[in-house]
Formats: structure tokens, C-alpha cells, sequence
């Protein structure tokens, strides 16, 4: 026998209580992505939810507006969530809260893991994206330009473009 009730709470909470044999309790949050979930669900959260960070880059990365490179926002590249990319450039650009601070290990192991995919890597705090949006942009422009120095021809790495991954640190 299956019997199931609804109760909506004020707030974010729904509870269903489910009778199959036994009483099952579920708690479920309105718009939280469950952990089950997949990293397309994930995504299309974030997309939903954006920080006023990623707001305001967006409004400067979306319809072409950075030497015509389209951008998308929060995609999915394999197991990992990019908050901004343009897959034209190979080119992805990472906005970084103050949760990233502990996470070094972790996200220099995504980085490595998407050079690896052929894809650049810029990170900038929140904070740098707030109050200096024009060097955020500058450093993302020079990245996008085309390399003045060809790379050297033979011996060296296979032609095109050279992965990296670096962090703009305001001032230099």
C-alpha cells in the first residue's frame, strides 16, 4: 500500500510522508539541487541562481561582446561546472569566492584536468571582479588576442595553443 501526503511549510521546506510498510519521512528543499543529482541538474541550477559576481561579468561576456567570442555560462566540460567559457577560444574563466581559499589542492587538480582538455584557465577573486571589472576584462582581452610570438617551430610542444592556467593578480 502506498500513501503519501504533502505538506508545504513556509519558507523553502516541503515534507512528504510516505506509507509503504513503514512510515518514510522526506524533507525536501525548493530550489536545492538534491546530491543525487547530475552535473547538467547542476548546472542548470547555478545558471538559475547566479552570484551578483557572475551577474555582472556576464553582463559583459554574454552576446559576443569580448572580440566577438561567445561565452556560455556555467557548462558542463566532463565532471566539472566552468562558470564561463567559450569553447571557440578554448578559453575559461573562473570567478572564485571566499570558499576557494581552502580548496587549493582541488582546484589546482581541476585546472591541471582541464589543460589537459586543451582549455586556458583564468581565475579572479569575487572581490577583483566587483571593484575592478576593467582589469578583469583587460586580462581576459589580452588572453583572447591572438599571440604576437609564433610558437618556435620543432622540438618543442605540438602547435596552436599552449594550455595554462593563471591567476591575475591585481597590480603586476
Amino acid at each position: 500500500m502506498l500513501y503519501a501526503d504533502r505538506f508545504r511549510f513556509p519558507g523553502t521546506t516541503r515534507v512528504i510522508i510516505t506509507y509503504w510498510g513503514r512510515w518514510l519521512v522526506h524533507f525536501i528543499l525548493w530550489g536545492k539541487v538534491r546530491m543525487g543529482g547530475t552535473v547538467k541538474d547542476k548546472a542548470k541550477h547555478l545558471r538559475a541562481n547566479m552570484t551578483d559576481t557572475e551577474r555582472l561579468l556576464w553582463k559583459h561576456l554574454r552576446l559576443r561582446q569580448l572580440q566577438g567570442f561567445k561565452f556560455r555560462r556555467q557548462a558542463t566540460i566532463g565532471p566539472y561546472i566552468a562558470d564561463f567559457v567559450s569553447f571557440e577560444a578554448g578559453l575559461i574563466i573562473e570567478v572564485d569566492g571566499g570558499h576557494h581559499a581552502g580548496q587549493k589542492v582541488k582546484d589546482s587538480r581541476r585546472t591541471s584536468w582541464l589543460n589537459k582538455q586543451g582549455f586556458r584557465v583564468l581565475r579572479f577573486w569575487d572581490t577583483e571582479v566587483l571593484k575592478e571589472t576593467r582589469s578583469v576584462l583587460e586580462a581576459s582581452w589580452k588572453e583572447l588576442s591572438p599571440r604576437l610570438n609564433p610558437p618556435p617551430q620543432g622540438g618543442g610542444r605540438e602547435q596552436g595553443r599552449q594550455p595554462i592556467a593563471t591567476r591575475h593578480e591585481p597590480g603586476l
